[in-house]
């Protein structure tokens, strides 16, 4: 039954079972399904309580500490400040600035592999792409799960990929545009889902030719921004 999980909710689980010293990973899904019922779902774990974990069947996690338990459940519940891994993703490549002259930063709002189908204020991660007119580089992966720990997740966001040019989201309110656009990132929204690397493949083409001017003016094609290692980067 393991095996129809999604990859994301399987992770999840998976460092839920960490948490637990001594109670295996099969364990921790079992105990899932006799609370919750099969299948699992995200809308399930975000509805557990350390109180149904302390009480499920067998006793197993009754003797547990409580700030084990409620560890295990922010991980469940995606509330932890980790990145939630996507195998469909490639590995990020090595920039250092300076390599990719004339180039800008782009941020992309993602839920699914390389795909630009998430909204600003609710999409799990950002992939971080270098581009110029001839090359581009996915050159980090920022997790958002920290977002909704802060006291203001949308200025949390923001912060995230204050590094950036520009920002490929499906969509993005009239606030949420204005704080992008005083920090200096200029905001693209689409209205509908589409595969990353076509976005790409269109800002690719105007560089190729002569950018307009809010394009120059957002990228500062001439000054590049140093990468920003926070906010859930996946660079060491």
């Amino acid at each position: 039954m393991t095996s129809r999980l999604s990859a994301e909710l399987a992770l999840r689980i998976g460092l839920a079972a960490r948490a637990l010293p001594g109670v295996p990973v099969a364990d921790v899904v079992q105990t899932l399904i006799a609370l919750l019922g099969f299948p699992l779902t995200d809308r399930k774990l975000r509805s557990l309580t350390v109180a149904q974990l302390r009480a499920a069947p067998g006793g197993r996690l009754q003797q547990l500490p409580r700030p084990q338990l409620r560890e295990a459940l922010a991980f469940l519940a995606d509330r932890a400040t980790v990145n939630i891994i996507d195998t469909t993703i490639p590995p990020i490549q090595r920039y250092e600035d300076g390599d990719m002259p004339g180039s800008i930063r782009i941020a992309i709002a993602s839920d699914s592999g390389l795909q630009l189908d998430g909204f600003f204020n609710a999409c799990l991660r950002f992939l971080i792409f270098q581009l110029s007119a001839t090359e581009r580089r996915l050159i980090d992966v920022r997790g958002t799960a920290a977002a909704k720990a802060a006291d203001d997740g949308n200025r949390w966001r923001a912060e995230c990929i204050a590094d950036c040019h520009l920002l490929l989201t499906v969509g993005v309110g009239t606030s949420n545009a204005a704080r992008l656009m005083r920090l200096g990132v200029h905001p693209l929204g689409y209205g509908s889902p589409m595969d990353a690397p076509w976005a790409l493949d269109q800002i690719q083409l105007v560089l190729q030719g002569t950018p307009p001017p809010w394009l120059v003016k957002a990228g500062r094609l001439e000054r590049p921004r140093p990468l920003a290692i926070h906010c859930g980067s996946s660079l060491q």
